[in-house]
């Protein structure tokens, strides 16, 4: 009968030990899920910004060409050297 308790008594130790890892392991997913998610929105709005500095860099250029066309074509007037 005592090897029997002893076996119960180890039995429920380590199913708590099992619950305790189960409890940790699911923490420890939820804790790299949330980093995920975070990592995905930080890169969401890194692509926006570059998206945005890259059609500012265009609008820029376009209209750096235009006083050159107008300068060009007689239309606007030359600047004396």
């Amino acid at each position: 009968m005592d090897k029997l308790e002893e076996m119960r008594h180890r039995d429920l130790a380590l199913h708590q030990q099992l619950k305790g890892n189960i409890s940790q392991l699911n923490q420890e997913i939820a804790d790299r899920i949330k980093a995920a998610a975070g990592r995905l929105q930080v890169m969401e709005k890194l692509t926006e910004e570059i998206e945005k500095r890259e059609l500012a860099q265009v609008e820029l250029g376009a209209a750096a060409i235009l006083p050159r066309r107008f300068a060009g074509s007689g239309i606007l007037p030359q600047r004396k050297k």
